[in-house]
């Protein structure tokens, strides 16, 4: 009887390993040809997914067949329908809406006049009444590039 229990178990093991699908595949650029490392792979309608390697290379283990989703940054999302294991080559469209620049927006005071690797910074009378409002010298100074102030008196004594 233990023998065959055992042999039921083995054969529905085997079954259940031969029942796995393993694709493997490459994402790339369509323009360029280029991998694109980091694209995600995924079996629709599960949370079972990879992503690719650095050479745009996946391999995803499934148990039946389905449909694919390949997506990436910048990139329009494609959907594979796939069978057993095989393996998948899919070129990526770069999407038509393309990403919104960012600005950055900073104050240099440019030394025109000397000749000094020194920064320098200068606070006008005109900063100082604009900027002063309720804030003591030390808090109005922190706004001023590469200057850190406290409140707190630093001689001695100071409490």
């Amino acid at each position: 009887m233990k023998k065959i229990t055992l042999i039921l178990t083995a054969l529905l093991v085997s079954g259940f390993c031969y029942s796995q699908n393993i694709l493997t595949g490459t994402v790339t650029d369509a323009e360029l040809g280029s991998p694109l490392p980091g694209a995600t792979v995924l079996v629709k309608g599960t949370s079972n997914g990879v992503s690719t390697d650095f050479d745009g290379t996946f391999t995803i283990n499934t148990s039946e067949a389905g449909i694919l989703v390949i997506s990436y940054i910048g990139y329009d999302s494609q959907e594979i329908n796939f069978s057993n294991s095989m393996t998948i080559n899919v070129a990526m469209e770069a999407s038509s809406d393309q990403l919104e620049g960012i600005t950055v927006f900073g104050t240099v005071d440019f030394a025109i006049d000397r000749e000094t690797p020194v920064a320098v910074s200068t606070l006008t009378a005109a900063d100082i009444q604009e900027r002063i409002g309720n804030l003591e010298l030390p808090e109005m100074l922190n706004s001023t590039p590469g200057v850190y102030a406290t409140r707190a008196g630093g001689a001695f004594g100071d409490s």
